[in-house]
This record gives C-alpha cells, sequence and structure tokens, in this order.
C-alpha cells in the first residue's frame, strides 16, 4: 500500500469534481477528524434528503425538545397510551366534559348534596340542586285529646304518607276513626267511598276515609293519600289495632279544588307524623 502525503488536493480543471476511488472492492478510508469547508464534520446543507433512516438514529437519542410543537397527532398515540398519571393536575371533584365546539371542559365541583344533571344538547352538564323524588317531613303532632290537622301544605302534591304511632288511640269526638281530606275552602266531609276491613268484617263511609270501627285501642301503621288525576285522592291504609287485630281498607275522594289540609281525626298517646311530595 502506497502513502501519499500533501498539504491540499485540488481538481485539475476548473468547476471539475475532484473523485478519490479505490481500486476494485477497496473502500477510501479517511481518518478521524476530517473537515469540510474548513469546519470540522459534515454540515447540515450536505446530508441528502431523507438519507438518514431510523437505523441510523441511535435508541432513546430523541428527546422532546426535537418535536415540532403540535407535531404529535392523535395516528401516533397508542390506544390506552395516556395514563391518569400522564393527565394535567386539575380540581378535586371536577369532571371532565365537552362543550359545545366538542372540546374538552371541566365542570366545576357542586356543593354537597347537589346531583349532576344534563343542560340539554348543545349545553355543559352542572352540578345542581335535586329536585323531587324525596319526600318532605312535616312536623309531628301529639294527639293527646284531639285530631291531627295538617293545613296549609303546598299545592301540587301528589303523595301524602301520615304515619301513627300510638299506643292508645279513640276516634275524636266518638264516632268511627277516620281521614278527611280539604282545600282552601275547608275540609270536605261529603262525596268519600271508603271501606275498611277488620278480621274479616267490612265498614264503610261517604262522609270520610274510613280507618276502622268504633272503640278504642293501639295504632301502628300507615295511611297513603296519592293523587290519582286532578284533584281525586285515592286513600289505602293498614295498621295493628291491637295485639290481635290488623285493619286494611281503601277509598276514594275528590275535592273542589287543590288539596291544601288533612285531618287524622284519632287522639291518644303518641304522635301522628306527616311526609308528602
Amino acid at each position: 500500500m502506497s502513502t501519499l502525503k500533501v498539504d491540499a488536493l485540488s481538481s485539475k480543471s476548473t468547476d471539475t469534481d475532484l473523485a478519490i476511488t479505490a481500486d476494485g472492492s477497496g473502500l477510501v478510508d479517511i481518518e478521524t477528524g476530517f473537515k469540510v469547508s474548513g469546519t470540522a464534520g459534515v454540515p447540515t446543507a450536505d446530508i441528502r434528503a431523507d438519507a438518514i433512516t431510523g437505523a441510523k438514529i441511535a435508541d432513546d437519542a430523541i428527546d422532546s425538545e426535537h418535536y415540532v410543537d403540535g407535531s404529535i397527532d392523535e395516528a401516533h398515540i397508542a390506544d390506552d397510551a395516556v395514563t391518569l398519571a400522564k393527565m394535567a393536575a386539575g380540581t378535586d371533584g371536577n369532571i371532565i366534559s365537552y362543550d359545545a365546539s366538542g372540546n374538552p371542559v371541566a365542570v366545576a365541583t357542586g356543593t354537597d348534596g347537589q346531583v349532576l344533571t344534563s343542560s340539554g344538547a348543545g349545553a355543559v352538564c352542572a352540578f345542581e340542586d335535586a329536585s323531587g323524588g324525596g319526600f318532605t317531613a312535616g312536623t309531628p303532632v301529639t294527639v293527646a285529646a284531639s285530631a291531627a290537622t295538617f293545613s296549609s301544605l303546598p299545592a301540587g302534591l301528589n303523595y301524602i304518607i301520615l304515619i301513627a304511632n300510638l299506643s292508645s288511640a279513640a276516634p275524636a269526638g266518638g264516632g268511627m276513626d277516620q281521614v278527611q281530606i280539604g282545600d282552601a275552602g275547608g275540609l270536605e266531609t261529603s262525596g268519600y267511598q271508603s271501606v275498611s276491613q277488620q278480621v274479616g268484617t267490612f265498614y264503610s263511609s261517604t262522609t270520610f276515609y274510613d280507618l276502622n270501627p268504633q272503640g278504642n285501642g293501639l295504632m301502628y301503621g300507615a295511611v297513603h293519600l296519592l293523587r290519582a288525576t286532578g284533584n281525586t285522592w285515592v286513600e289505602h291504609h293498614s295498621y295493628m289495632y291491637s295485639t290481635s287485630v290488623h285493619h286494611v281498607g281503601a277509598g276514594v275522594k275528590t275535592l273542589s279544588a287543590e288539596l291544601t289540609q288533612v285531618k287524622f281525626g284519632l287522639y291518644g298517646s303518641g304522635t301522628i307524623q306527616i311526609f308528602y311530595q
């Protein structure tokens, strides 16, 4: 092998490429530390487009600084690749939804007891106070010597429950145990269709919802009043009257206007509680 030592090589003719070739299968061996145009290494301009393939890039050598902003598109993110740990931190209790433009948006945390509700198509859902579905509890009435009348009930009710918790009970003013309903004009005393059964014996009334025959006893049970349609109210009851007597029954009554009051016509030792919705 011959060695040629020179300080510079140039082509013989002007504007002619200088070719350095090896003979046969040999290769031109350029030792480490060459320059191009006086600068060490190969400049970017002298690297052909698409000349560097993935195989020529070292593993784990590309960092985020090499990516163009916004260059990672959906097609290059693997399914299930974004874990909770990779999501930006948010506010405790917020829920991710989408706005009218289809962009992600955080639904602000509501207050204790609120529920997540739909705001309709094209609007973000929201935390709001729950409406409907639950019963409102009235103030229990002690019925030591008189009937319990629940007046000034709100309009628009559809369901009323009277809970009797009486260790002793008797009809107020004598007669049959009863429940009456009324509107702003007062309690109504006619137009009822009602029947109650005690151990095979039936009792009926047209002046109130009949609960049981005349007499004294205890009373543990409930009376349910349900709006059927308009101002028509269906009643059904079931309760224990003594250690060996159980009463069941039902009735119906149409008021002349919106229901605003209910009377429970017994008294004794205990309370009557009302729930409504």
